[in-house]
Formats: structure tokens, sequence, C-alpha cells
């Protein structure tokens, strides 16, 4: 937070923007235009989100060794637990009592997941461990709504898909990014929102090319 966030408070962000405006005034293909201007819309919201917040630090760190952390909430206990993938200091909170897990970012509902800190096949078997738990399961994802286990099935989906392309591109001997341009949603993620394609599908196949 202190290196990404902190730094760029007040900071101008023109000079920042200017290279992906160059792109995008260069670029002859309409899909890949339309890329990168997803990539512009995302660059803009974050650096007003960047100026316009108030930054709180953690006041605990939770060292591997300490968790699981199990809490007492007044009658009702909270466990932690690190599960990496999305970032590499992923946490989850479960409340076993209430068969309610929150996944923070592990989890997106019905979109193109943010990875540019991910280790993606790291991630994929996070989804497996969620799969395991019972069906009467709440997840309470980082993004969209309370859902079931039928959302955790299709990232999990979501996510063999940009793996698949991944390596039959990488196969062919398709350069990285080659082959973040060739991506093509299948029809049943045609209306799964894409925040921005760097910071989605073309930091996920990076990730699996990696």
């Amino acid at each position: 937070m202190k290196e990404r966030y902190a730094a760029l408070q007040g900071v101008d962000k023109a000079p920042l923007l200017e290279p992906l405006k160059r792109k995008i005034a260069e670029a002859t293909d309409p899909r890949e235009k339309r890329h990168l201007q997803l990539d512009l819309e995302a660059d803009r919201w974050m650096y007003g989100a960047i100026d316009s917040s108030t930054l709180a630090y953690p006041t605990e760190l939770l060292a591997p060794a300490q968790l699981p952390k199990r809490i007492d909430l007044g009658g009702i206990d909270a466990v932690i637990e690190s599960h990496a993938g999305h970032t590499p200091t992923d946490l989850i909170i479960s409340i076993p009592d209430r068969d309610i897990v929150f996944t923070g970012d592990l989890l997106f509902y019905r979109e193109y997941p943010v990875a540019f800190d991910a280790y993606m096949k790291a991630w994929r078997k996070i989804l497996d461990i969620f799969a395991g738990y019972g069906r009467k399961t709440r997840f309470v994802p980082g993004h969209g709504p309370v859902c079931g286990i039928d959302i955790v099935r299709q990232q999990m989906d979501l996510m063999d898909d940009l793996q698949a392309h991944a390596e039959k591109m990488k196969r062919a001997g398709v350069g990285l990014e080659e082959a973040k341009r060739r991506y093509t949603a299948p029809e049943r993620f045609r209306e799964f929102a894409v925040f921005s394609w760097s910071w989605t599908i073309g930091a996920a196949i990076e990730s699996y090319y990696r």
C-alpha cells in the first residue's frame, strides 16, 4: 500500500497515462484499441481513487505461523486463514457455525478476476478448496453479491479456459503479447465483466506463461 498507493498520492498522473494514450492513438485494430481504452479507464479510476482516499494501514501483521487464527466474536467464532493466489497475502475469514466464507478477491462474481499480482495456478487450487465446502455455504466475494458454490465453479471454469488458451499459445510458439491479443471469451463468458484487459485477461495469461 505504501509503495503502490501512498507514493502516488498528489503526483501528476498525466505522464503516467501518456504511454497508454499513445498506444491507443497508434492502434489500428479496433479490438485492440477497445482493450487499451478499457485499460485507460481503469488506470484513471485507480489514480482517482488513490488521490481521494485516506490510506489506513494494518495495525497487526499476521505471520503464516500464526494462521489459522480463531477469534471469538462473542459466542460465534471467526477463523482467519491464509490462501495466497490472487496476491501473496490473501486472507479468508470463515464463520463455520454459519456456513459463511468471506473470500476477499479470491472470488469475483461473474467477471474476469483482476490478476496483476496473481499466481494463477495457486489461485485455481484455492477454488478447489472453496468447492469442497458444503452446498449450504454462502460466499461473500470481494466483488459482487453473496453467492453459492455455483459461482465458485464458474470462476474455476473461467480460469481453466484462460490456462488452456495460454498453454495452446505457448505450444504454438506465440509470443506473450500476441497471446494476450488472441484471447476471445467463449460464449458462456461473453456477459462476464472485464474491468481492464491488461489487469485481468492479460495479467492471467502472463502468469501462465511464467
